[in-house]
């Protein structure tokens, strides 16, 4: 006897099984089917409408070829001068600090906690970051998004460009310190110690060359590449989808209720 036959046959039963228990609890599935479609309907059409606008930036990394050397004196001006990404400022978007700051920027009145819930970050690789805010009115969605990417843009701008000139004030203190040292202090060096300071005193003033000639390199590295524009604002619910979600979901739990009560049932016999 072919082993596939009893296979087909086998299958064939389950089959007629399933589509029996699903005839006989046919009112279960519809019942159920109506509720859950009417709810989805309702839903859809009562709640109040969401409007999105999403903002797009990509902060770009430096290599460390670029401040290796100065990160060896100056690691904590260095750190605040490269040490950010797309991952560490979308968490600065989103501080308290920050979302107060911007509270306090918009027109209408919104809470803080309700305010956080409107803004949504995404980071990407290569740098990307996506600013996203949900509202129910597009201007406000709009002014949202704009005012935090215009106070985010400002404040980080300044504290780079702050960064960028207390490190080379410190390298030119520090290269002056090492020039006075040996003028005035070579009698009491040795003359390892002289070349060690010459050596140093030339390493940083390589690097403070690398950090002038490269300025722009260092300092525009947040560039926005899809801003802020009431165009842009868009339904964040899509009727359409929703409805369509709610019939197939209607159908799923439809199946599931018929087959649940038919399980229950057996279990009482």
């Amino acid at each position: 006897m072919n082993p596939n036959n009893n296979i087909e046959k086998k299958g064939e039963v389950e089959l007629k099984e399933i589509g029996r228990i699903f005839i006989k609890k046919i009112w279960w599935f519809i019942g159920t089917f109506l509720i859950i479609l009417i709810a989805g309907v309702l839903f859809t059409f009562l709640r109040t409408p969401q409007y999105g606008l999403t903002s797009t930036l990509i902060i770009s990394s430096i290599d460390q070829t670029y401040y290796q050397t100065l990160m060896e004196y100056f690691p904590e001006r260095i750190t605040e001068l490269t040490g950010f990404s797309n991952i560490t400022e979308s968490e600065e978007m989103v501080s308290d600090k920050f979302i107060q700051k911007l509270k306090d920027n918009l027109s209408e009145e919104i809470g803080l906690d309700e305010l956080k819930d409107t803004i949504y970050i995404y980071t990407r690789t290569g740098g990307i970051l996506r600013l996203t805010t949900i509202y129910n009115n597009p201007a406000t969605t709009y002014e949202i998004n704009k005012d935090l990417l215009d106070l985010y843009l400002e404040e980080r701008n300044d504290e780079i460009e702050s960064a960028y000139s207390d490190l080379i004030s410190e390298i030119d203190s520090k290269m002056s310190d090492i020039h006075d040292t040996i003028n005035s202090d070579s009698s009491n060096l040795s003359e390892k110690e002289i070349e060690l300071r010459q050596e140093t005193y030339y390493r940083i003033g390589e690097s403070r060359d690398v950090l002038i000639e490269n300025k722009g390199f260092f300092l525009d590295r947040i560039m926005v590449i899809s801003v802020p524009d009431t165009s842009n604002v868009y339904k964040y619910f899509s009727v359409k989808r929703d409805l369509v979600f709610s019939f197939m979901l209607a159908i799923a739990i439809g199946i599931l209720a018929a087959f649940a009560v038919n399980y229950f049932q057996s279990l009482k016999k």
